[in-house]
């Protein structure tokens, strides 16, 4: 219930604030942009399909060699600079069959705490986009905010990452 309407909000960048009263009722305040959903995103490519990052939660992008990675205690890790971040492949994330590793592949790296690096083969670069509810049957889909239309007209997935963020 609740829960669901919560995440669609925040999807859209927006807050919702739930106060209940015994034998009052309860107060119920949305609050949503004013760009009715046009939101910045920053476009991704992992296994030759095109999806959108909230722009606002990421930090930045990272070219990354494979000897870059390590894995501790069963999970990945990628050295950056100082940093060694956790890294989830997109591709894995989304349950998609994944091809053979590159040596190269781009680090997006979240706004997260602890800090958290999502693996993607390429970035194609940022655009604003009116980000769309999802029908009904893809709602099932686990981790996707919405849909919006990318290069070429093709519907792109947003990506919920900040979900990926709080079980990675």
């Amino acid at each position: 219930g609740m829960d669901a309407v919560l995440d669609s909000v925040r999807g859209l960048g927006g807050t919702l604030e739930v106060r209940s009263e015994v034998g009052v009722g309860t107060r119920v305040r949305l609050r949503l942009p004013r760009t009715h959903g046009l939101r910045p995103l920053l476009l991704v490519e992992a296994e030759g399909e095109i999806y959108g990052l909230p722009a606002r939660q990421v930090r930045r992008c990272q070219t990354c060699a494979r000897g870059a990675v390590t894995n501790l205690r069963g999970v990945a890790h990628v050295q950056i600079g100082d940093e060694r971040l956790r890294l989830h492949p997109l591709r894995h994330l989304l349950g998609l069959n994944p091809g053979p590793d590159a040596p190269r592949f781009e680090a997006v790296i979240l706004e997260s705490e602890p800090a958290l690096a999502i693996e993607v083969d390429r970035v194609l670069g940022e655009r604003e986009s009116l980000i769309k509810p999802l029908d009904t049957l893809l709602q099932r889909i686990d981790g996707l905010l919405g849909v919006s239309a990318g290069p070429q007209g093709r519907p792109v997935f947003v990506v919920d990452v900040a979900r990926f963020a709080m079980t990675a």
